[in-house]
């Protein structure tokens, strides 16, 4: 199959989009943290957590799919 006429993987994206937005998160939290901020708002630490995991997730699995095509 040569490159062009494979399909693009649409989970990639996806992948990096929840990963970014939960590295994100975590900068908050260390900044927050940092700035002298406990009580930190339960929502942004499953965010970060979630999100980072989800997109982390989601790459292996796109990344599996595309060695399974392959292969």
């Amino acid at each position: 199959m040569t490159v062009q006429s494979r399909k693009p993987n649409r989970l990639v994206p996806l992948a990096v989009a929840c990963f970014v937005a939960g590295i994100l998160g975590v900068l908050v939290i260390l900044g927050l943290f940092a700035a002298g901020q406990t009580e930190l708002p339960w929502w942004l630490n499953v965010a970060a957590i979630g999100l980072t995991t989800i997109g982390f997730a989601l790459g292996l699995v796109a990344l599996v799919r595309e060695a399974r095509r392959r292969g």
